[in-house]
């Protein structure tokens, strides 16, 4: 029996994912097997770029991560670093957090995909202000991260 239902928004993006990672699959094995030649090699440009901009389209649909949920995850980050970056973190005042947003930071906002989502620009003297700017975000993960450690530490 064939269904009647078909899918909108976001399941509809999702299965194009899926399709587009399946042809994406269907490329590597075929290169895997066969080596390169200029045939294969289109087909797996092209899989690429369709797949980049389906995944970009995705994340405009799905809802940004939520602060609790990258905190979690930065979390377990930190547990697997070594203790020395870990005493490094923790032993750093609150208010000089700010110089790893330019290294964990950074892996929040690409891991995350922060700058995919839409914000609110908040523009004062020239400098985006809004707590959803994506560097905003990162860095509140970065303090709850910190705040967490702190306790857990003592």
């Amino acid at each position: 029996m064939v269904s009647k239902y078909k899918p909108a928004g976001r399941d509809a993006i999702l299965l194009q994912v899926i399709d587009e990672c399946t042809k994406l699959q269907q490329c590597c094995t075929q290169v895997l097997r066969g080596g390169v030649s200029n045939n294969s090699s289109l087909e797996y440009i092209k899989a690429l770029d369709n797949l980049s901009e389906i995944m970009e389209l995705s994340c405009k649909e799905m809802p940004k991560p939520s602060i609790n949920f990258m905190t979690k995850t930065v979390k377990d980050w930190f547990n697997s670093t070594p203790w020395r970056e870990q005493e490094e973190f923790i032993t750093t005042e609150f208010d000089k957090l700010i110089v790893f947003n330019s290294s964990l930071g950074q892996n929040i906002r690409n891991y995350f995909k922060l700058w995919a989502y839409p914000w609110n620009k908040q523009i004062v003297n020239g400098v985006d202000m809004s707590p959803e700017h994506p560097d905003s975000v990162s860095m509140r993960v970065i303090e709850n991260v910190w705040r967490e450690a702190k306790n857990e530490s003592t």
